[in-house]
């Protein structure tokens, strides 16, 4: 059972409601009958490869997230057109079926629905990874909390994503940071270096050490997934 509308509220919950609400707008109705439970239906967007929930109701965010079992690692820069554009797509190029993970990126201060860098997209094209449809989106609230791990390419992006949600402190690390035994001195050494508008020379280093960094965290979460297993 289906209960769409227009808003949140007063979602449509018989076929008449429906036909009221979306008149001229739907071309085929198959009613399954009225909504039992007496409240609006959960609505979920799989559009983008991982289920966000448009509407919470009888199933949750946390629910879906659980029975699906995905482990969702989202990777920050600022503009989200060149570090975490690569981060996210070599670690999803990287990654088996059977790891049940899945990354997504964003920027500090991105606009929404903008394209990837150039640059971005040739480097990542010559290892055979195709980003041309990547929309650019602002870091939110929402992908926060969808985040299983959060990595940023430097601390300025780590303590901005903190400041906004510092329940989520536990979950943020620089990329060159995670899972690391040895640790970085000095500090420059764990950042990222933004690669924008300095060449394809100079974006081609940054996705081969991107590569490196985003091969070892799956490892890492390889073996955290593995040991809780055995537990």
């Amino acid at each position: 059972h289906v209960s769409p509308a227009h808003s949140q509220e007063g979602a449509a919950q018989n076929l008449q409601a429906l036909v009221d609400e979306f008149e001229g707008l739907i071309d085929i109705i198959i009613d399954g009958g009225d909504v039992k439970l007496g409240t609006a239906s959960s609505v979920i967007d799989l559009s983008c490869g991982i289920p966000r929930m448009i509407r919470e109701s009888v199933i949750s965010q946390d629910q879906i997230h659980k029975t699906l079992r995905t482990k969702i690692v989202l990777f920050v820069c600022t503009g989200n057109t060149c570090r975490s554009v690569m981060a996210a797509a070599l670690f999803n190029s990287i990654v088996q079926e059977t790891d049940a993970m899945q990354a997504l990126s964003c920027g500090i201060a991105s606009e929404n629905g903008a394209g990837p860098a150039y640059d971005t997209v040739s480097v990542l094209a010559q290892k055979g990874i195709q980003v041309k449809q990547h929309k650019t989106q602002r870091i939110s609230l929402e992908l926060i909390e969808m985040a299983d791990l959060i990595l940023t390419m430097d601390q300025y992006h780590k303590d901005e994503v903190i400041e906004l949600a510092p329940g989520a402190k536990d979950k943020v690390f620089l990329l060159k940071e995670y899972g690391h035994t040895n640790g970085f001195s000095p500090d420059e050494l764990k950042i990222i270096k933004d690669p924008i508008g300095q060449g394809m020379e100079v974006y081609r280093q940054c996705a081969e050490e991107i590569e490196r960094e985003v091969a070892r965290v799956i490892e890492t979460l390889r073996k955290a997934e593995s040991s809780e297993k055995e537990k």
